[in-house]
């Protein structure tokens, strides 16, 4: 964990937060001093961080990808399809959701993004009344995430408010 934080790496959670800066805060007082083994997991149970600027305050790292899967998975499965023909279905009703008329000028990984995001995007909450920016910026994250690098797609993702927001709603406990 130490490694990691050396290098810049840092924890998000403010429970991580707190605890990392009253280690670091022991450390300083007592070179001597060393994590127990009872903190290091306290710590290890937070996801850690990195970006070279600045904090970010959408990482993608907070999402429960367990509970994103089995919401994904309900969606695939949705009136008795078998992956393929839900994973078309999917597509179908994306492309028509958010106002894709054509996919021309969409790279082959841009298309694999839509494909594979199709049935995420079906699972969220009201995106049909989504104004029709929000949707069309869904559209152009989807399509980043067909891009290389990612540097492109992440940045879209953290500033789609309204995405970010469904997407973890969706994978809250109780959902």
């Amino acid at each position: 964990w130490w490694y990691y934080e050396k290098l810049g790496f840092r924890p998000d959670a403010p429970e991580a937060r707190r605890l990392w800066t009253a280690e670091k805060r022991l450390l300083r007082n007592n070179p001597r001093h060393r994590t127990s083994l009872t903190t290091l997991r306290r710590l290890a149970d937070h996801p850690m961080f990195f970006n070279g600027t600045e904090r970010r305050a959408a990482s993608l790292g907070r999402i429960d990808l367990g509970a994103l899967g089995d919401a994904i998975s309900k969606e695939l499965a949705r009136d008795g399809a078998h992956r393929s023909s839900g994973l078309t279905r999917c597509v179908t009703e994306v492309r028509a959701l958010l106002g894709l008329q054509s996919l021309d000028g969409w790279s082959a990984n841009a298309r694999r993004a839509l494909s594979s995001l199709a049935p995420l995007v079906l699972s969220l909450s009201n995106v049909s009344r989504w104004p029709a920016t929000d949707r069309l910026a869904l559209a152009e994250v989807i399509r980043a995430k067909g891009s290389v690098p990612q540097a492109d797609f992440v940045r879209r993702f953290d500033a789609h408010e309204r995405l970010r927001a469904a997407i973890l709603a969706l994978t809250q406990p109780g959902r």
